[in-house]
C-alpha cells in the first residue's frame, strides 16, 4: 500500500521547495539590482568632474527570509546609510585639487534616481521611474523574469505546473 501524506506535509514540503528558491534570490536579486543600476545610470555617463565611488552598488542590500505562516517573503532594498554623497571634502580627478563643497545627501540621491538623473540635473540620463523600472524588469516578460524561472523551479522540483 501507498503512503499516505496529509495536506500538511504536502504544505511543509512545497514551502521548503519556495524557501529554496529564495535562498537562490537573495543571491540573484542583488546581482540583477546591480546590472540594472550600472545599465540606467553608470555605463550612460562617465563623470568628468569627480571620481565615481560606487556607492549606490554598495548600498545594495537584502533582508534575511522571513515566514509568517504560510507567506514568505524578502526585501531588496538600497541602505541609506552607505549612498550619501555628502563628504566635508572631495578630490577631484582632473585637478587633484580637494574642494570642500558638500555633495548630495541620501535624499538628493533619492531623488535624482527617482526622477531619472545621475549625478546632477543637465545630466538627465534615464526614463526615471528607477524602482518600477527595476519591478518591471523581474516581472513577467522582464528582462529577468523571476516567475517564469520559479514556475520551472516548481515544476522540475515538486512537480508542480503552473499555468
Amino acid at each position: 500500500m501507498g503512503k499516505t501524506i496529509t495536506p500538511d506535509q504536502i504544505d511543509a514540503h512545497i514551502i521548503k521547495i519556495i524557501v529554496a528558491k529564495y535562498k537562490q534570490l537573495q543571491e540573484d536579486l542583488p546581482r540583477y539590482l546591480e546590472q540594472f543600476i550600472y545599465s540606467e545610470f553608470y555605463d550612460k555617463f562617465e563623470p568628468e568632474m569627480y571620481e565615481r565611488q560606487y556607492r549606490i552598488i554598495n548600498a545594495i542590500m537584502v533582508s534575511n527570509i522571513k515566514m509568517s505562516g504560510k507567506t514568505i517573503s524578502m526585501e531588496i532594498y538600497l541602505d541609506p546609510s552607505k549612498v550619501s554623497y555628502d563628504p566635508e571634502t572631495w578630490k577631484s580627478p582632473i585637478t587633484g585639487t580637494e574642494s570642500s563643497i558638500h555633495g548630495d545627501t541620501v535624499e538628493d540621491v533619492w531623488d535624482l534616481m527617482r526622477s531619472g538623473i545621475h549625478g546632477q540635473e543637465s545630466i538627465a540620463v534615464t526614463d526615471g521611474d528607477f524602482w518600477q523600472s527595476f519591478v518591471d524588469s523581474v516581472n513577467h516578460g522582464g528582462i529577468y523574469d523571476l516567475f517564469a524561472d520559479f514556475k520551472k523551479y516548481l515544476n522540475s522540483t515538486a512537480g508542480l505546473q503552473i499555468k
